[in-house]
């Protein structure tokens, strides 16, 4: 996100759904290799998982886009745009990857199945 917004100099509102969904498509097909072999072990592959984990990164990383969306454009404590928008990325990403962890482990790559 860094790179898109220096790049771009936009770090407030809608353009952060833009950005979102280019780092959704860079980390999406990575994230579940690694999530498969290295974090949760999966032994097994099928393309519903692979369906299942696009799914929950894309529903969460819409979650993700639309508050960081809206919480950069309420900067309380007037920071800096980057700043704030980096407070807002980092909160934003902790909900929703604390949230993505559980769905995966307990669905998606559930070894019981």
């Amino acid at each position: 996100m860094n790179f898109l917004w220096y790049v771009s100099g936009k770090n407030a509102g809608n353009v952060n759904f833009i950005f979102k969904l280019i780092s959704f498509s860079i980390y999406s097909t990575v994230g579940f290799h690694l999530n498969k072999r290295i974090t949760f072990k999966s032994k097994s592959y099928s393309k519903t998982s692979y369906l299942q984990y696009i799914s929950v990164v894309g529903l969460l990383s819409l979650i993700d886009a639309v508050v960081v969306s809206k919480l950069t454009l309420i900067n309380i404590f007037s920071l800096s745009g980057t700043a704030w928008a980096n407070i807002c990325n980092l909160t934003s990403s902790a909900i929703t990857g604390i949230l993505g962890f559980l769905i995966n482990k307990f669905i998606v790559f559930d070894n019981k199945k």
